[in-house]
């Protein structure tokens, strides 16, 4: 099983980081097909208690339906849309190898990594 779900053939997660004001997780889906499209991102293993659909600089917009583990979005045809999950804590362990560059710190603040965007 892997990290995160999406129902829809033609929609990716470009983008999972702390939100910038630290509250919450973003979530930055697109669509590739050209097609306004509804997804279900699913979470493994992560409690979703509240979602909403941000603008690109994170500001809460519309409050999403979550079920679980599960967020339903809204994306439109060739669009990119944000989510922000609140009450959803993704441990550093599961980034750490994997987004985060070698040598950094885990912060984006180890030698040469300065806003690497890992945390």
């Amino acid at each position: 099983m892997s990290f995160c779900r999406l129902d829809q053939p033609n929609v990716f997660v470009v983008t999972v980081k702390r939100a910038e004001d630290g509250l919450g997780t973003i979530v930055r889906l697109i669509e590739t097909d050209g097609k306004e499209t509804t997804a279900t991102l699913t979470l493994a293993s992560l409690a979703i208690e509240k979602a909403w659909q941000t603008n690109l600089v994170e500001e809460n917009q519309t409050e999403l339906n979550c079920t679980g583990n599960s967020v339903i979005m809204p994306v439109r045809a060739f669009g990119i849309s944000t989510l922000r999950a609140g009450s959803l804590t993704i441990p550093r362990r599961l980034f750490a190898a994997a987004a985060c560059p070698s040598g950094s710190d885990g912060r984006g603040t180890g030698p040469g990594h300065a806003g690497d965007g890992c945390f």
